[in-house]
């Protein structure tokens, strides 16, 4: 990382040591597994929603899944965006409040009960893992369980 770099992106020790102001800009959501019981919240009912589904797979890939996954995002975020500005006036009230009630700049994903499109999207590239796709394979005693895992622009690029 180059300096002038450095001096425009604080590290996130940085951001995490800094007060929070007005006047600071700088938004860094963070994805912290072992210390989000929000986001690991949200992964168990994805898994559970995989689970749940394992007899609808037809193919190794089940796009109403991925649906559902991305259904439960919007959801979790808010719901469905009818009004962007009403949106983003939800999403400033919400994160001014967290960064009050946090005392940092570091929002934890998890606590992102309001999101614009690109909170919306980290949380779906960090739950999609879960959904390993489960194909169940007859077998001479009985069914074997196997999981693939896609790569996600695999599946940007088949909702196109």
């Amino acid at each position: 990382m180059t300096e002038s770099t450095s001096a425009r992106m604080p590290s996130l020790v940085d951001l995490q040591g800094k007060p929070t102001s007005d006047d600071v800009t700088w938004e860094a959501v963070l994805v912290n597994r072992a210390g989000d019981s929000n986001l690991l919240k949200l992964e168990q009912e994805a898994m559970k929603m995989a689970a749940n589904s394992g007899k609808d797979f037809e193919v190794v890939l089940n796009s109403n899944l991925v649906r559902k996954l991305a259904i439960m995002v919007a959801d979790y975020m808010g719901g469905s965006v009818k009004d962007p500005e009403s949106m983003s006036r939800a999403w400033k009230s919400l994160s001014y409040s967290l960064k009050a009630t946090l005392g940092s700049m570091v929002l934890p994903l998890g606590s992102l009960t309001i999101g614009l499109a690109r909170h919306r999207a980290l949380l779906f590239k960090v739950l999609f893992p879960i959904f390993f796709f489960l194909v169940y394979i007859s077998m001479k005693n009985g069914l074997a369980l196997i999981m693939v895992r896609f790569n996600i622009n695999n599946i940007i690029s088949m909702s196109r």
